[in-house]
């Protein structure tokens, strides 16, 4: 049922983007969210776990999720895998995602991945996260193009391919995703991957990564320019949570 009302909401909208909830309190958006605003749940959801009203917020993001919202659903997923208002549940959390990516969400996806990269440490295993994270990259979350260069890289569950790794870091790197310019600085300062040793490309991409805000091209940054006699004083600001997100 889930992903009929998904895939019906995809298509209802899929030539104009989903309507911003305009409510403020959450009683307000819980009246919006019964009246039939999806976006409404979600902005309800959240307000409520922002006061520790767990339970409720599950309730509204499951509101939110059957009436086609993906970040609900994304979100609802996340309660279940962490236990959050609820048991937790990672089988209920995968079933949601996968509906949730298959309808577009790419952060639906790249969880997918991640999750099932961690239970399943097998080849298999890894081959079924690297399919979730080709979605997510294909939808655009470049951190998820960064992890699936990095199976590429390992050859762990498919021949190393240093080609498609290289071009999936820059692909992220051109999108001003910092992992994809630090794991491009990696390569350079070590000479791996089938690029040869340059150090000043491996730092041009730590810099570039630590400009996008990924706290390990700071420190190797630092490390390259102090020649590694002593550990940056601050490590940078986290970068923004994607809109929609909870601060997991």
């Amino acid at each position: 049922m889930l992903a009929l009302l998904l895939a019906a909401a995809v298509a209802a909208h899929s030539h104009a983007p989903a309507p911003a909830a305009s409510c403020g309190e959450a009683d307000a958006c819980g009246k919006a969210c019964l009246a039939g605003s999806a976006a409404s749940c979600a902005k309800q959801a959240r307000l409520l776990h922002d006061v520790g009203d767990d339970e409720k917020a599950l309730a509204a993001f499951q509101r939110g999720c059957s009436g086609g919202d993906l970040p609900s659903c994304y979100d609802l997923g996340r309660f279940y895998l962490d236990g959050v208002g609820t048991s937790p549940s990672p089988a209920k959390a995968i079933a949601i995602w996968m509906k949730a990516c298959d309808a577009g969400d790419a952060r639906a996806c790249f969880d997918l991945g991640d999750e099932t990269r961690n239970e399943e440490q097998t080849a298999a295993g890894v081959r079924k996260a690297a399919v979730w994270f080709q979605k997510g990259c294909d939808k655009g979350l470049l951190k998820s193009c960064v992890e699936l260069g990095g199976l590429y890289e390992d050859g762990v569950a498919f021949p190393e391919d240093d080609a498609k790794a290289m071009k999936l870091y820059q692909k992220a790197c051109a999108g001003n995703e910092g992992s994809g310019c630090t794991a491009l600085g990696v390569r350079y300062q070590d000479g791996q991957g089938g690029v040869e040793e340059d150090e000043g490309k491996a730092l041009m991409y730590f810099q570039l990564g630590c400009g996008a805000g990924d706290e390990t091209g700071c420190i190797e940054e630092h490390e390259m320019e102090s020649g590694g006699d002593d550990t940056p004083e601050a490590s940078p600001s986290p970068s923004p949570s994607p809109s929609g997100a909870l601060p997991f």
